[in-house]
């Protein structure tokens, strides 16, 4: 726990949720979770930190994060916390990050807009980007965000919207790649936008063609 608490519970749900939907894709997964949001949604940058050198120290194959701060139309290299993610991509750990929900055609939110990262935005489908998904050059691909079921705490189904979700489903299939072939975050970032399908210049994730490919 990071946000300044000692509660494990998560009052919000949200981690609860992306972990469910990384386990439905990969259940085989061993799954850590820092909690670095209080209670009303806030987390400093100084909390985000923390979890990640604590997700660090359990030797991860994948962060994935499902959180964004700030707006940035290019590469946000000052960025305590990109700085950090670009640190963990360059060491050998696949990085991922949801690019924000301000419906920006221009900027992401941090630490999507890492130098090194795996940003991922959210598409209806595999059909259109969703007009709530935050993109720009730095984009590196889309996964549905636009309406996924998953399971809460209590084992009901509900229906999440955000490119949040997108970024959990592109964590729960690089499991499976890393499962079935030994490549490094930049192998493994090229691959899925290499063997997507575009929809708006940008690649839709298919987790079949580059395991087949």
């Amino acid at each position: 726990v990071f946000d300044g608490s000692s509660d494990i519970s998560s009052h919000l749900e949200h981690g609860t949720w992306m972990a469910r939907t990384i386990y439905e894709i990969a259940p085989e997964a061993e799954l850590f979770m820092a909690k670095v949001f209080d209670d009303s949604g806030v987390a400093y940058a100084s909390d985000v930190l923390a979890g990640l050198e604590w997700c660090e120290s359990q030797n991860p194959d994948i962060i994935s994060l499902s959180i964004g701060g700030g707006l940035f139309e290019g590469i946000c290299v000052e960025d305590p916390v990109a700085q950090k993610v670009t640190e963990l991509f360059n060491s050998g750990i696949v990085v991922i990050a949801s690019s924000g929900n301000d419906g920006s055609p221009v900027a992401m939110t941090s630490p999507a807009c890492a130098e090194k990262v795996i940003a991922v935005g959210s598409s209806v489908g595999n059909e259109s980007i969703s007009s709530f998904s935050n993109r720009n050059d730095a984009l590196d691909l889309l996964a549905p965000g636009g309406g996924v079921f998953v399971e809460d705490s209590l084992g009901e189904n509900i229906y999440l919207s955000g490119t949040s979700v997108s970024a959990a489903i592109v964590a729960g299939g690089s499991v499976l790649v890393l499962e079935n072939k030994t490549v490094s975050p930049i192998e493994l970032e090229d691959g899925l936008r290499a063997s997507g399908n575009i929809i708006e210049k940008y690649p839709f994730v298919q987790f079949d063609n580059y395991l087949n490919g």
